[in-house]
């Protein structure tokens, strides 16, 4: 029983150790040089002060997992490489804090995507690669571009007049598509199906992740590249500053 006891108390301290070594190799400046270049706060130190109050109340019942520490760190230069993309003024006007979380949760279910209010971003971070995080910043950037500019500027009319007149977004067919009749038709991925905006995001995606194979897929399908075209002039429009 005392050995018992002894590895107890021997494991407790170890885990201990660990856990404050984690937390005194967080530099708190880490964000300080973003925070001084763009203006943008990011927030890792997780509180119910991460949503707006109607987020907090039912049906919506928002709620957040802090994230890991060691996380934190690898995250600057990601959220720097995303941020140099827009111009100050651009940023200053629409993004205003980037939440980093390991879980959340609406409605009572787990997120998987990320979120984002009117000027924030919720991006969650649990051991996701590099390029995968750098692009669902600027997914969920377009998203909320989107819905704050989409009903003035985004082209909406001369988006759907690419698509076949006989395709139909969400629809079973188009979702069982191939990635060559996908293409044929301007649909990069599976996930461009569902919605106008599901199809502008997946772009946004491609254009900051993946731009050399962008452009091969432009050269061979001609619907994509006109997307694609579409894509720079809502940006253009927005005086966002990106450089394509």
């Amino acid at each position: 029983m005392v050995r018992k006891f002894l590895l107890f108390f021997i494991l407790l301290a170890i885990f201990s150790q660990c856990n404050d070594s984690e937390v005194e190799e967080l530099d708190p400046n880490t964000f300080a040089e973003i925070e001084e270049n763009y203006g943008i706060h990011v927030m890792y130190e997780y509180s119910e002060r991460f949503f707006p109050y109607d987020w907090l109340q039912p049906p919506i019942s928002a709620y957040g997992h802090q994230i890991d520490y060691f996380e934190v760190g690898r995250m600057e230069p990601i959220i720097n490489d995303f941020l140099e993309q827009y111009s100050y003024a651009f940023l200053q006007v629409n993004l205003h804090k980037i939440h980093l979380l390991k879980r959340l949760y609406f409605y009572d279910r787990e997120n998987h995507g990320g979120g984002y209010s009117k000027t924030d971003i919720y991006l969650i971070v649990h051991a996701q690669d590099y390029d995968y995080l750098l692009g669902k910043l600027h997914h969920l950037f377009s998203r909320m571009l989107y819905r704050n500019y989409g009903p003035n500027f985004f082209p909406t009319k001369e988006w759907s007049a690419i698509n076949d007149s006989e395709f139909k977004y969400g629809a079973t067919e188009a979702i069982d598509l191939s990635t060559e009749e996908r293409r044929t038709k301007g649909l990069l991925e599976q996930a461009s199906v569902y919605s106008i905006e599901s199809d502008f995001n997946v772009f946004v995606n491609w254009i900051f992740t993946k731009p050399e194979k962008l452009q091969e897929i432009c050269e061979k399908y001609d619907k994509i590249r006109e997307k694609y075209n579409l894509v720079i002039q809502f940006y253009d429009q927005m005086n966002s500053g990106v450089e394509f």
